[in-house]
């Protein structure tokens, strides 16, 4: 038997697990992230987080294959962060080279979505060994996603090829703090519907809610049957459904997997989405690929990052 350790780097936080061949998670711990301690400061905090994993699991470190890494934002194929949302001045950093300095073992560090995306198909809601194409979309602050195309992920050759939440579904749509107008992450992120329940609250329309509503007190308010809040969750829904079918006719996945926090409202969420579907899809023939719920939560990106350094 032998395992890999699996590292998920956030803005806040740093998750961490040791895996063994078949996804059982031997141990797993978080630490705070740092970020003003900068790159260096943070890696020898990882590399010491990695050594305790190992301790806590009892495994010798000699048993230990690989590491892999999780990061917030777009990589290249050479392993170089470009920039980072959430980690304030993190941009052109090495990541490969130089946290890979500091560790006994050899090291892979991919997209944060990316490795989520690989979690829920090496360990989560697509782990089928039929399943070997499918998609996942973090609903979160932003919207994050991960393609896995005949049981690898694929990011592109140069890393930016799976920015879901930056594919336009609105002409001229709302801004999007990437540069673009009309992103996906501008109409079905958390933020985007509180936005959107702000913006007819101010426009006058009738509803239970006030003030700044979370997207939380949104769902919260349609299953009370508030009509302005019905309307928005239908609207996110919909846009939501449109690029799922944008996704089918690219890639065919048999698999479309929602996670991040906006799917904690289930199946409110998950039953708008598969009906808008079935609505825009094709009527030349069935839509075939299944739409459900990620299932990992939020250990899928260290889970991922340990199963990309394997395969499954």
């Amino acid at each position: 038997m032998s395992y890999t350790i699996g590292l998920d780097l956030g803005g806040t936080a740093i998750k961490g697990g040791l895996l063994d061949d078949v996804a059982n998670v031997m141990a797993q711990d978080k630490i705070p992230t740092r970020p003003e301690e900068g790159p260096d400061g943070v890696f020898t905090r990882m590399a010491e987080f990695a050594d305790r994993l190992c301790d806590e699991a009892k495994i010798d470190p000699d048993e230990v294959r690989a590491v892999g890494v999780g990061v917030p934002g777009p990589m290249t194929t050479e392993g170089m962060l470009l920039y980072a949302p959430n980690l304030a001045g993190w941009r052109n950093i090495p990541i490969q080279k130089q946290f890979g300095r500091k560790l006994r073992w050899p090291v892979r560090v991919v997209n944060d979505a990316d490795a989520a995306a690989y979690g829920e198909y090496w360990a989560g809601a697509a782990r089928d060994q039929t399943i070997q194409y499918s998609i996942l979309l973090t609903l979160g602050t932003g919207v994050g996603g991960g393609i896995i195309l005949d049981g690898e992920i694929y990011s592109g050759p140069h890393g930016a090829g799976a920015e879901l939440g930056h594919t336009i579904v609105q002409l001229n749509g709302h801004p999007c703090g990437c540069g673009q107008r009309g992103c996906l992450e501008q109409y079905t992120s958390a933020t985007a519907i509180a936005k959107e329940a702000k913006r007819r609250l101010e426009a006058g329309a009738a509803s239970t809610l006030s003030g700044n509503p979370t997207a939380r007190d949104v769902f919260g308010a349609m299953e009370a049957g508030d009509k302005m809040a019905t309307e928005v969750v239908d609207l996110c829904c919909e846009y939501l459904a449109i690029a799922c079918v944008n996704m089918t006719r690219i890639f065919d996945p048999q698999m479309i997997l929602l996670g991040g926090g906006v799917t904690a409202a289930g199946s409110a969420l998950l039953d708008r989405v598969r009906a808008d579907y079935q609505k825009h899809s094709l009527t030349i023939y069935e839509a075939r690929a299944r739409i459900e719920l990620a299932s990992l939560g939020n250990d899928a990106g260290f889970i991922g990052a340990a199963g990309m350094t394997r395969g499954r």
